[in-house]
């Protein structure tokens, strides 16, 4: 045991922690990961959430996460949401800037400035 170390660079607590894990499991299989926070966003509440975005198409993740809280009584973090709304299928659209900006008329003379410049 002393060798199994030097021979393969590993350092002596990882031999230990592999021949406790074969002694006890007969394996030495990795463990499976622990698991992190769930979602509140599963189950009657993914459900309303998905009512909520085919109603609201053009709602920010914040205005969503408001909405939410509102019917569902869940308050829950964007990241989160954003998370749920991706498992639920659900992408998002980033705006186009340039698109309001070439329309509005106090912007449409400069635009045209610069251009030329």
């Amino acid at each position: 045991m002393r060798r199994l170390p030097t021979c393969w660079a590993l350092a002596k607590a990882t031999v230990s922690r592999v021949l406790r894990l074969y002694r006890e499991t007969g394996d030495v299989v990795p463990r499976p990961k622990g698991g992190g926070r769930l979602s509140p966003i599963r189950g009657k509440v993914a459900t309303e959430l998905k009512r909520l975005v085919a109603q609201k198409l053009d709602a920010t993740v914040r205005e969503l996460m408001a909405e939410l809280t509102a019917r569902t009584g869940i308050a829950t973090s964007r990241p989160f949401m954003q998370r749920a709304m991706h498992r639920l299928g659900f992408s998002h659209k980033k705006r186009s800037f340039t698109a309001c900006e070439r329309d509005a008329p106090q912007t449409s003379g400069a635009a045209v400035s610069l251009r030329h410049y």
